[in-house]
């Protein structure tokens, strides 16, 4: 490889272009020029799952003398590839996928040259929902007897983190677990979180001071120390399940803020499915309740999407309790190589640079979600097909906070109930007071519904699905890719797109299960004034990314990131 100096005496110079060495001037007289190496590189957008080549990426390589400004290309070549994620670069490392590049090196400048990506298209889908479950079962067992694993210090891969507590717990391997006796998300990064359970709000329809299953103020995250002992737990049951032998061997370990609820899920059992499981005082009486949803370990990766605020939501890749019915797609959810450029002159100044070549998955299929009635944290089943427990369709119009903790096997229809007594603006968001399309910040309470690390979106976060941020009527207005699968592939940033599936949706006043696979509607955390609360509505013909539904309505969750 040739290098550059300036020229020096005649002798030095034939002397060591006969040995190819020019460049390496240590004899010379003179200084070695000291360029400025600039590369720089742009890479395609995501590429379809069908698509046979990517779009254009470009190379720019040039260098600079800072004394003139003088400028010369500088040639470039592809050096290594990284298929792993591991930032260790290889050519052995190319996939089978990325078939070629129609522009492998370059004699550089500043105009930028351009190549494609010519890769191998995914027409044919594969049945993915025995995939899915077999998954699950395959996971290395977590837990042992008398180290059960704590699924508020781990993450949903499995990675060790600060305490944090809530609501659901998405289990994606068999094993012997354990879940804190901890009111939702009143601990935070292993801190107490009083935020959650008191509002510092002011004005009509707020609640001050979050209730427990009596209708009593919470004054500490965990349940058998809030007011003073109260509330000891004392056993545990499975509420509702919508698969058999989920979960196993309940029982409560521990005291105060140690107590833990204790359970084991089996390799031969463990499968797509949600049950919610629930702890009770001497007399019976639920306490608190969770829902455990049983998933693969990426249902919680995020999918950007920039509404028509330019605010950015990062929303989890399914709705709560998601379980497929029917599932089928690409082998892979998402395939991508980074692929290092390198500059061929200069020395220690030269420069590189790493294009990223990525090809989106495809998933459709039809399935069910859990459901919730606005503001509460409690789950319904999205089928009626209850395999364990029991769920009350009807349970009359006789909501209370109080009610809806202590029954969360209970969906109460709509009345004078709801509108006169859980008419408050912020069982989602701590310090709200609005009833508007907004994106404020969320402050996450007890009764948010999400996992750790999300949280119900604001009232903006769909405005992004259709065109121009309001109510779309045809296909055109609709801004999704391809056509409806029993729900709309939305675009998102970047080239990738989000799925919202048809949930369905129980009914306000009876409880009753209409239009899944057809229909699908997400709740936000801003309620439309003190009877109804703001959301998304989709189906076949058009998409509602600013509804106002009564409150009572069973629609699924989509939580974002915090």
């Amino acid at each position: 490889m040739k290098t550059d100096c300036l020229p020096f005496g005649l002798f030095c110079k034939s002397f060591l272009m006969s040995l190819g060495c020019w460049g390496l001037c240590a004899c010379s007289d003179d200084p070695l020029p000291q360029w400025n190496y600039t590369l720089q590189v742009k890479s395609p957008d995501v590429a379809a799952y069908a698509a046979v080549e990517t779009g254009n990426y470009e190379v720019v390589s040039y260098r600079t003398l800072p004394e003139n400004g003088q400028q010369e290309p500088v040639a470039w070549e592809i050096i290594g590839f990284d298929a792993n994620g591991d930032n260790i670069f290889g050519m052995e490392e190319r996939p089978d996928w990325l078939k070629s590049l129609t522009l492998e090196k370059g004699a550089g400048g500043k105009t930028a040259e351009t190549g494609k990506a010519v890769i191998v298209g995914s027409a044919a889908l594969v049945d993915l929902n025995d995939f899915r479950n077999n998954k699950l079962k395959s996971e290395p067992s977590r837990g042992q007897a008398g180290a059960p694993y704590d699924l508020a210090k781990h993450d949903i891969k499995g990675h060790e983190m600060s305490l944090n507590t809530a609501n659901c717990y998405v289990i994606s391997a068999p094993g012997l677990y354990k879940l804190p006796l901890v009111y939702g998300n009143a601990l935070t990064d292993g801190k107490e979180n009083p935020k959650s359970y008191t509002s510092s709000a002011e004005g009509n329809y707020i609640l001050t001071n979050f209730v427990d299953h009596a209708g009593q103020p919470i004054t500490s995250p965990y349940i058998a120390l809030s007011n003073e002992g109260a509330n000891v737990p004392k056993g545990a049951k499975i509420v509702w399940a919508d698969e058999r032998n989920l979960v196993k061997d309940l029982l409560i370990q521990g005291e105060g803020k140690d107590a833990y609820l204790q359970f084991s899920v089996a390799s031969e059992q463990i499968r797509q499915g949600n049950a919610v499981v629930a702890v009770t005082n001497e007399k019976g009486e639920v306490l608190w309740s969770w829902l455990l949803w049983f998933a693969p370990d990426d249902v919680l990766e995020t999918t950007a999407v920039t509404n028509h605020k330019n605010v950015v939501y990062n929303f989890a890749a399914e709705a709560l309790g998601w379980k497929y019915t029917r599932y089928e797609g690409t082998p892979y959810a998402r395939r991508e190589v980074r692929v290092m450029v390198g500059q061929t002159a200069g020395k220690g100044e030269r420069q590189t640079a790493v294009l990223t070549f990525a090809q989106a998955g495809f998933r459709q299929g039809e399935g069910t979600s859990a459901l919730y009635q606005w503001g509460r944290k409690d789950a319904f089943p999205g089928t009626d097909d209850i395999a364990e427990g029991a769920f009350e369709q009807n349970a009359g119009d006789k909501m209370s906070l109080a009610n809806s903790i202590s029954h969360p096997e209970k969906f109460y229809a709509w009345g004078s109930s709801w509108y006169n007594g859980c008419n408050a603006a912020n069982y989602w968001s701590a310090e709200n007071t609005k009833s508007d399309f907004l994106d404020d910040p969320i402050v996450k309470t007890v009764y948010d519904p999400s996992p750790a690390g999300f949280h119900v979106p604001a009232s903006n976060a769909f405005t992004a699905f259709t065109t121009t941020g309001t109510p779309a009527m045809t296909r055109e207005a609709i801004n999704a890719v391809g056509e409806w699968t029993a729900g709309w592939h939305f675009k998102a940033d970047k080239g990738h797109t989000t799925f919202f599936p048809a949930t369905g949706l129980r009914y306000r006043y009876d409880g009753k299960l209409y239009y899944t696979g057809q229909a699908g509607a997400y709740w936000s955390a801003i309620p439309f004034m003190t009877f109804g609360a703001l959301s998304l509505y989709l189906d076949k013909a058009s998409v509602l990314p600013v509804g106002c539904p009564n409150r009572s309505y069973g629609y699924a969750v989509r939580p974002v990131r915090d």
